[in-house]
């Protein structure tokens, strides 16, 4: 993986990160989902969204870095450019990428 990434990570890994980033249980929307009304939901919803999206990423010959692909979809810059570098820099943290910042 691109970034000083570790080798590899899984979808319930990539996950925590995710809900760390979003604000953990401190936030509005539990892993970043509005839908999401209780934690479990918001998981199984996260999980869904990172399956999904890498299947896609693989359907589309896997280029580029897979948490930058996610961070577009997940936190669009055209939504939110500040929000969707935040996003990615702090899961990327999370995750142990070197040099990433919290």
């Amino acid at each position: 993986l691109a970034g000083g990434a570790p080798a590899a990570f899984s979808a319930d890994r990539l996950a925590d990160a995710i809900r760390i980033a979003e604000g953990q249980t401190a936030g509005i929307y539990r892993y970043g989902i509005r839908a999401a009304r209780s934690e479990a939901e918001g998981r199984r919803l996260c999980l869904a969204t990172i399956r999904a999206n890498r299947a896609r990423w693989q359907a589309t010959g896997a280029r580029g870095d897979f948490l930058e692909y996610l961070a577009r979809r997940y936190c669009p810059p055209s939504v939110d450019s500040a929000g969707h570098r935040n996003w990615l820099r702090n899961v990327r943290a999370y995750l142990g990428f070197r040099g990433a910042l919290v």
